[in-house]
């Protein structure tokens, strides 16, 4: 599990979650759609816009321009990881959040990319992670 953990950082280091073939910050909306077709679901959170692959284990976040900033993975093999495990192969977190039931645990990857792993404490469990472009998420359009 330890490697596993210490993959997912690696791979958040370059924007990307395993098994999904798109990059937060070099990646596109027309991308995704050319690739995977239309979403099951659409959601605007603030500006940007979340679309879920439920088939693919997915959901993608897009800036106001149409750029990646979040790619999550909701694979049933994360359901199984506990904050325990990923402190062991990480170390502490670089910061903690809590939004409702969920903590989530947030990792700096790079200097552009977070790694987040959501545990609801129902469970105790990662729910899904994401790796978050911090730098583009950022509206460059507001005043």
């Amino acid at each position: 599990m330890n490697a596993q953990i210490k993959d997912m950082l690696e791979l958040a280091k370059s924007g990307k979650v395993s098994g999904i073939p798109f990059a937060a910050k070099t990646g596109h909306s027309d991308e995704v759609a050319q690739a995977w077709g239309k979403a099951e679901n659409k959601d605007a959170i603030g500006s940007d816009i979340y679309e879920t692959f439920a088939k693919k284990n997915a959901v993608i976040g897009y800036n106001k321009g149409s750029q990646i900033i979040d790619v999550r993975s909701t694979d049933p093999k994360l359901h199984t990881i506990t904050l325990s495990q990923i402190e062991q192969a990480l170390g502490k977190p670089t910061d903690t959040k809590v939004n409702g039931d969920d903590t989530i645990y947030i990792y700096k990857a790079s200097d552009v990319f977070q790694l987040k792993f959501i545990i609801p404490k129902s469970t105790g469990k990662v729910d899904h992670i994401s790796v978050f472009d911090a730098k583009d998420a950022v509206n460059n359009m507001a005043g």
